[in-house]
């Protein structure tokens, strides 16, 4: 799994970690100059509370989720009731458990939070539940009472972005830059939005993320992002310089090295790789040591060996109960999710089917620490997912097409429009598989349009389609993608040389 922010379905929460008041009720609380002043009043009289809400918040923004807990936690010691707390305490939660522990919490308080926060926790209740309908009304509903507030219509822009509604989104996004220019996180959201979702616009997500870092220059985020625009846009060297000196101004952070690692994969420094990745694994928090342990394991791929790949990730995976960790479950669905992909890839099914079977549990255990039917359809539909992938691989394609109606059932009751997006990417596997490139080409086309082993396969059946055009279009977008996961490692070669 990617980091959470360029994770598409994580969007809205991502937007939600940079949407909060920095106000107090009838006072204006000093903030860091590039923190955005708020108009939404917190609904707490502790001042310590207060404070301590305040700091979690900033570094929220600049993407120090650990400490923030550290801030938020302290706020909700001073004042257990104070609903907002407990919202922003589950957006830089580290499980699914703690997430849901949170937001039930702000759920029992809001009667004490104004009634901008009460749409706030509603909303995010709503999307929680996948009800992507219900969040983007009361988002809106949301924006209607807080006309003046960047941060609002950035959280709105995340259930755009969910519901499908990426133009209105981005408009979205301006405006909260409109609203406050030197609010360095707005800049950032819609930079990150050109660069990583469709339509792509990397000459906007050059200029956007750059004026964050022209406010704020000594924030090791800032030049996260900006690898990440010299990086979608191939120039590899100048992305490592980016995490290097992110590096330089926090030497501590994990993060830094991890993307660095990234980059040291795709130039083929597959030794400077590892150490990155290395060192990213003593310095991470130890809920994301894994993470950093999994891209460790991809450099495998990339190097021409997939069967280390899937050997050290079933490692990861069986390590990680000893570890005593928040998100345990998360941290085995990334490893085998991962693994899998890998091995129904190379056709190694004996491993696939292996990885599915321990990880079928793990996906219902943290469908129960959710607590909620949505997470239970949504990781039952995960199951069938993977088992109709299987399917197909092994050429079961009757199957393979009846875990996809499986997975439209799971999904039925969620009021979200993309909703079928992964049914219909097993669909055209099937289909591509079996050699039925048309049919095909037209359940891709309804799967998921920013995940580059989708373009991957689409490129494939249009291949076989005979429009050779149109497919080499794809295989050039895979080839230039330069962020990292099982999938891209998979594919990039490949259809590198498909789109000359």
């Amino acid at each position: 799994m990617l980091r959470v922010r360029r994770l598409v379905h994580a969007l809205a929460v991502l937007i939600s970690t940079a949407a909060c008041t920095t106000t107090g009720i009838g006072t204006t609380t000093p903030v860091a100059s590039d923190q955005a002043p708020m108009v939404i009043p917190i609904s707490t009289q502790s001042s310590t509370a207060r404070a301590e809400f305040l700091r979690g918040l900033y570094d929220l923004d600049v993407e120090r989720p650990v400490e923030a807990r550290e801030h938020f936690d302290r706020a909700l010691a001073a004042d257990p009731k104070f609903a907002l707390g407990h919202l922003y305490a589950a957006f830089a939660a580290p499980s699914l458990a703690d997430y849901r522990n949170h937001l039930d919490q702000a759920g029992l308080n809001i009667g004490q939070a104004s009634p901008a926060e009460q749409f706030w926790i509603r909303a995010e209740r709503a999307g929680a539940d996948n009800d992507v309908n219900g969040q983007l009304a009361l988002a809106q509903q949301l924006v209607q009472l807080t006309p003046n507030d960047p941060r609002a219509y950035g959280y709105l822009a995340g259930a755009q972005f969910n519901y499908g509604r990426r133009a209105d989104a981005r408009v979205s996004l301006e405006r909260a830059t409109q609203l406050d220019g030197n609010f360095a996180p707005g800049w950032i959201l819609i930079g990150n939005s050109y660069l990583q979702t469709e339509p792509r616009d990397l000459i906007k997500a050059e200029d956007y993320v750059r004026r964050a870092v022209t406010i704020s220059p000594n924030e090791p985020y800032t030049h996260d992002y900006m690898g990440d625009v010299y990086r979608a846009v191939n120039n590899l060297p100048q992305a490592r310089t980016e995490y290097t000196r992110m590096i330089e101004l926090d030497a501590s952070r994990a993060g830094a090295y991890q993307q660095r690692g990234h980059v040291n994969s795709f130039l083929g420094n597959f030794a400077e790789a590892r150490a990155d990745y290395d060192r990213a694994v003593q310095l991470a928090d130890p809920g994301t040591k894994p993470t950093s342990s999994v891209y460790r394991a991809l450099v495998n791929v990339y190097s021409g060996d997939p069967s280390a790949a899937e050997a050290e990730l079933e490692r990861i995976a069986a390590s990680v109960d000893a570890m005593k960790i928040p998100n345990a479950d998360g941290a085995k669905i990334f490893a085998l999710s991962e693994e899998t992909r890998i091995a129904l890839h190379n056709r190694h099914l004996d491993v696939a089917q292996r990885a599915i079977d321990q990880m079928r549990p793990v996906l219902r255990h943290q469908a129960e620490m959710g607590r909620s039917d949505a997470i239970k359809r949504a990781n039952e539909a995960q199951i069938d997912y993977w088992e109709g992938m299987l399917a197909a691989r092994r050429g079961d394609f009757t199957t393979a097409r009846n875990e996809a109606k499986d997975m439209m059932a799971q999904v039925a009751p969620n009021q979200n429009p993309r909703k079928n997006e992964g049914a219909h990417e097993l669909l055209g596997m099937a289909d591509l598989l079996q050699g039925n490139y048309a049919a095909a080409e037209a359940h891709l086309a309804q799967a998921n349009p920013d995940d580059v082993y989708v373009w991957y396969n689409r490129g494939l059946a249009l291949e076989g389609a005979g429009r050779t055009a149109e497919a080499k279009e794809y295989f050039r977008r895979v080839a230039a993608w330069n962020f990292n996961n099982a999938s891209a490692a998979l594919v990039k070669r490949d259809a590198a040389s498909k789109a000359m």
